[in-house]
């Protein structure tokens, strides 16, 4: 038997209401996942509920599931899901992904998907007392600038795509963004390494050989 074990979250640091109670105050609901991806699920979730009120038949069976960890590789969600007798019984002829919610009156389907590239970066420099003054070409976060406004430069060109694409076309563009920056010991001691990881989509005509050359 397929067993699936989710992590327990508690913590309410942060949140103007508490996490967990799905509060909802002019319109909007505050919750943990509310946005990825649990607004999608309900979506998913009341169509098949209206099919059922309504005595729709279909010519297949419709299954819906709910998975965790899709951004971290899978790994303790859907591949070993795909791995197991259940799965195969199935007999899967088409599938759905999470998608995204818009705020128009349709709900877009879309035939192709972008490949995800995180890549992290990690600067190395000298490290000293935070009195002294080396030069930027010498310092770990000197050398991250050069990464961080390369990849922006980059990022300008492609959000310029993004302006013209139209909210039911994100397959010409290629979207960077820099999620988080590490390093540093103390307040006064200038860093030996600092490291940036950067969430890259493709576009879905971006030849990745010429891409990763370009990185």
């Amino acid at each position: 038997m397929f067993k699936l074990t989710l992590p327990r979250i508690t913590t309410s640091d942060g949140w103007k209401f508490p996490p967990f109670s799905a509060h909802i105050e002019n319109g909007v609901m505050y919750g943990r996942g509310t946005q990825d991806m649990k607004s999608v699920s309900i979506q998913y979730y009341e169509a098949l509920r209206r099919l059922k009120a309504n005595g729709v038949t279909l010519l297949r069976d419709v299954y819906m599931t709910l998975m965790p960890d899709e951004e971290l590789g899978a790994e303790k969600g859907m591949i070993p899901f795909l791995q197991s007798e259940e799965f195969a019984k199935l007999n899967v002829g088409v599938e759905l992904d999470e998608g995204t919610s818009y705020d128009i009156p349709s709900i877009p389907l879309f035939y192709q998907d972008k490949v995800v590239w995180q890549i992290e970066v990690t600067c190395h420099g000298v490290a000293a007392h935070g009195s002294t003054f080396p030069p930027n070409s010498a310092t770990a976060t000197g050398k991250c600038a050069n990464v961080i406004n390369r990849f922006l430069k980059f990022r300008d060109e492609e959000y310029a795509k993004y302006t013209k694409a139209g909210i039911t076309d994100a397959g010409p563009y290629t979207s960077v963004n820099l999620n988080r920056i590490n390093g540093g010991v103390a307040n006064n001691v200038i860093p030996a390494s600092v490291s940036l990881t950067f969430d890259i989509r493709l576009g879905t005509s971006v030849n990745e050989e010429e891409f990763e050359a370009r990185v």
